[in-house]
């Protein structure tokens, strides 16, 4: 689908679901969902695409993630900068169902839609 002007790697760690039965998103797939970073929570609610590894991190419920922001600008290092100082909830409406966290700016820019392999971020 392209690369987009802002992305982000980290780890994913899902929540217990609100309700009962509730399936998360599926791995290996992105999808559009509603990320807040915690250094901003006063700031603009932004989408991201997001998806995450297949493979089970040694924390339970935790995997690789790739976020990719479509319209955050990069003003004055803004995306380094959030990187560094953030965690980013995924949010479904107005519940956290998901945590991000060791959030950093990949070394070369990745396509959302890349293969997972178990040693990739």
């Amino acid at each position: 689908m392209g690369k987009y002007p802002a992305q982000f790697i980290g780890v994913i760690c899902w929540l217990p679901p609100h309700r009962p039965g509730k399936q998360r998103f599926q791995a290996g797939q992105a999808f559009l969902a509603i990320a807040r970073f915690t250094s901003d929570l006063s700031g603009p609610v932004l989408e991201a695409r997001v998806n995450y590894s297949p493979f089970l991190l040694p924390q339970e419920s935790c995997f690789r993630v790739r976020l990719h922001y479509r319209t955050l600008v990069d003003k004055n290092n803004e995306i380094k900068r959030l990187a560094r100082y953030t965690e980013i909830l995924i949010m479904d409406g107005h519940r956290v169902i998901a945590v991000c966290r060791n959030i950093s700016v990949p070394n070369s820019p990745l396509d959302i839609d890349d293969e997972w392999t178990s040693e990739s971020l």
